[in-house]
């Protein structure tokens, strides 16, 4: 079996997820033995085994990146310096640097370029897949009401004919995801993947009363296949479950659009890493002050969406639910009872035609 030391040697980002306590030395002794004998990359092996999750490995992937990149910078910066002692017969080494990428590779620019490089690549191609949904969401959602509730409507009559719908999906599912380092853009990207693939389905299935109808007696609609990510077949769940709330992030769940009324609103944008924060601050404004939807006072018990039922333990973190909402809402009384029990409407967001209706799903 390796040791600890001869795994470092093997496996840089193996050492980091030891040392982050995401997996423990005998499961790295186990990997990599496996990648001796299969040729199969260590990550792959690690989440096969169920060692540690896809979003955990790229997260330590991410962070790594960012180090190297800054061991890189500080290794070309001090390289004047520390080569005029070294003439002098100086034992000032990159020791450093060495110890998290090698003095070799570091002093490899081309190296840095690459890697700056496939970052403005990849963002460019982030920024042409979310303009195209810009242009579909501010051709197909508006604002409107139904059942006594505010949502942004989609037309999905019109929408599922535009050939634009199926390219974006197309490209969703070719988009290189695993790639995107940044929490940020993560975030982003499953966020509109998520909603993307939910309209789509609705699309697919047009006309539909209900997005959950779909589901059946031993599957619901959201463990049932709703499209391509990244060359993989995924589930609305798996976006939710396995992905989103693992960043520890509650907002999320009001970013999120099931194409249903009671939902929180459809964001008529696309997300973007840049402009993240302030587009979850103000879906959690817009959504707990909409009344019967979001929130609804009646004297002194504020009822709430069921959303801070189902996923109570996503706000615990952040000091509970209460406390979140009272971030939002200050002046609530310090007596108010929160109860997360307003009525779920799953109705879809669109308005049905005679026509509609007549041949619901």
């Amino acid at each position: 079996m390796l040791s600890y030391q001869q795994q470092k040697k093997r496996s840089r980002i193996g050492a980091v997820l030891v040392r982050k306590g995401l997996i423990s030395p005998n499961q790295l002794d186990y990997a990599i033995r496996l990648q001796s004998e299969t040729n199969a990359p260590l990550g792959k092996i690690l989440i096969d085994k169920c060692f540690i999750t896809d979003t955990e490995l790229h997260s330590a992937l991410s962070q790594q990146s960012l180090l190297r990149v800054l061991a890189m910078l500080i290794a070309f910066a001090l390289a004047p310096f520390q080569l005029a002692h070294a003439e002098k017969g100086s034992t000032l080494q990159l020791s450093m640097v060495e110890d998290i990428e090698g003095v070799e590779s570091v002093y490899k620019q081309p190296q840095l370029s690459d890697v700056i490089k496939q970052h403005s690549q990849l963002n460019q191609q982030l920024n042409v897949l979310w303009d195209n949904y810009d242009k579909l969401l501010t051709t197909y959602v508006s604002a409107s009401q139904k059942q006594r509730l505010d949502a942004n409507m989609v037309n999905y009559n019109r929408l599922r004919h535009d050939p634009q719908l199926k390219s974006l999906i197309d490209a969703l599912g070719k988009f290189p995801a695993s790639e995107i380092e940044s929490n940020e853009q993560q975030i982003a990207f499953y966020l509109n993947a998520y909603n993307i693939l939910a309209i789509n389905m609705v699309a697919e299935n047009w006309p539909l009363k209900k997005l959950n109808s779909l589901g059946g007696m031993f599957e619901s609609v959201w463990d049932k296949p709703a499209g391509i990510i990244d060359g993989k077949t995924v589930t609305l769940g798996e976006i939710e479950h396995e992905i989103l709330r693992k960043f520890g992030e509650p907002r999320v769940h009001f970013a999120m659009n099931c194409a249903s009324m009671s939902c929180p609103n459809l964001r008529a944008e696309a997300y973007r890493a840049d402009n993240l924060d302030t587009q979850l601050d103000n879906q959690v404004t817009t959504f707990l002050n909409q009344e019967q939807k979001g929130v609804h006072r009646k004297g002194n018990t504020l009822y709430v969406s069921k959303i801070f039922k189902w996923f109570a333990a996503d706000f615990a973190p952040h000091g509970g639910v209460e406390e979140f909402i009272r971030h939002y809402k200050p002046s609530l009384p310090n007596n108010m009872e929160i109860e997360p029990s307003l009525s779920y409407n799953w109705n879809v967001n669109c308005h049905l035609t005679a026509t509609n209706k007549r041949n619901l799903n």
